[in-house]
């Protein structure tokens, strides 16, 4: 009974291993391959890379766009300068090449909200 036990952790243990590495080798083995603004993106896994995109919606506007690589989706975002942050939510679509951003609130007159995006691109 313990030696079936013994087995079954040493065959957890084997599949967690190779579990690592197949993520390790996914992901170009470290954090280099995933930074903020990438000017000539890596293949990450030879498939995949992280990116960002940067839209500053202003005044009365509630949403703002910028272009991104074809099927990119989103998978995160954070304020990076705002001069008031009325917005509750931040809604995010891609669209062929279109990253939008819309507010649930438009900033205000002489008021802006600078969002970056981090994308997953193909």
């Amino acid at each position: 009974m313990a030696q079936d036990i013994q087995q079954q952790l040493n065959n957890l243990k084997n599949e967690i291993q190779e579990l690592r590495y197949i993520l390790s080798r996914k992901t170009g083995l470290g954090s280099a391959d995933i930074k903020g603004r990438i000017v000539a993106p890596s293949n990450v896994g030879g498939s995949i890379s992280i990116g960002t995109g940067d839209i500053t919606i202003t005044g009365t506007n509630t949403s703002g766009t910028a272009s991104v690589s074809s099927g990119s989706i989103p998978i995160g975002y954070f304020l990076t300068a705002f001069t008031t942050p009325a917005a509750s939510y931040v809604q995010l679509v891609v669209s062929g090449t279109t990253l939008t951003a819309t507010l649930s609130v438009a900033p205000g007159a002489g008021n802006s909200i600078s969002i970056r995006i981090i994308l997953l691109k193909p």
